[in-house]
């Protein structure tokens, strides 16, 4: 086996999402790595859209760490890229959520299904990979995680038994139906991950500690937990606004 085979072994055994091997296996292709140069490599990165460098840039400096290339390593540390712009992502409420995954009658089996399992993704704040891994433990829950490891993660009980059923009968919803689920209720620009990004606005929007947030949500870093906090760019004017437009006593 090749370097990059062997390293895309290593990455699955570390039990990294599929998208995120499918992300790097795109770029493998795009900068390969066995071929091309590292100041070959480092012009293609800067090359690319500015959304996609820094994605890049971790692969490659991913790669470089497995093969143990340290002066390499170093080099592509220091390269900057340009920053990228502020970007709002929408969420949504908790309101509007069991708004639409409430379970009627006049549904079908799939819908009611669906709309369940929707709901226990935005209350639990758990990855879409994590949802095929749950483990129950007397009363705790147990999901795996990045890098192969369990954690356990809180749940509301009633929306967990209904789940549990489901479960129970192999027939949770694949990820394309859910997706497809998401977009009818909720519009195109969401998808599966805006149901743990607007759980972690929610918590830390009602006072949670960051910290609880952090781990509920398989996070190594409390810093990316804080990217995950989102104020609509109305939000965000409002308290511009308000302060902006106080009356500041004059010295």
């Amino acid at each position: 086996m090749t370097k990059i085979e062997l390293f895309f072994k290593y990455l699955e055994n570390r039990g990294l999402a599929p998208s995120t091997l499918n992300t790097y296996r795109a770029f493998a292709r795009r900068i390969d790595v066995e071929k091309r140069s590292h100041e070959q490599i480092k012009k293609i990165i800067l090359s690319l859209k500015s959304n996609h460098q820094l994605s890049c840039k971790t692969f490659y400096q991913s790669y470089l760490k497995y093969i143990n290339d340290v002066e390499k390593l170093n080099d592509l540390m220091a390269l900057k890229l340009p920053p990228l712009p502020v970007k709002y992502f929408p969420t949504i409420s908790i309101d509007e959520l069991y708004a639409k995954t409430t379970q009627r009658e006049s549904n079908t089996y799939s819908t009611n299904r669906s709309l369940i399992v929707i709901r226990f993704l935005f209350e639990t704040g758990l990855r879409i990979s994590e949802l095929y891994t749950i483990k129950e433990v007397g009363s705790r829950l147990y999901v795996l995680g990045k890098g192969n490891k369990y954690r356990q993660f809180f749940y509301k009980q009633d929306t967990w038994d209904i789940v549990k059923f489901y479960i129970s009968k192999k027939s949770l919803p694949i990820r394309a139906t859910l997706m497809t689920a998401v977009h009818r209720l909720f519009g195109d620009e969401f998808t599966l991950h805006s149901l743990r990004r607007s759980f972690a606005t929610h918590m830390l929007k009602n006072g949670a500690e960051v910290k609880v947030v952090q781990k509920q949500l398989g996070h190594s870093s409390v810093n990316t937990t804080y990217r995950y906090f989102q104020l609509t760019e109305e939000e965000s004017f409002n308290i511009y606004s308000n302060f902006i437009n106080k009356k500041h006593v004059q010295i």
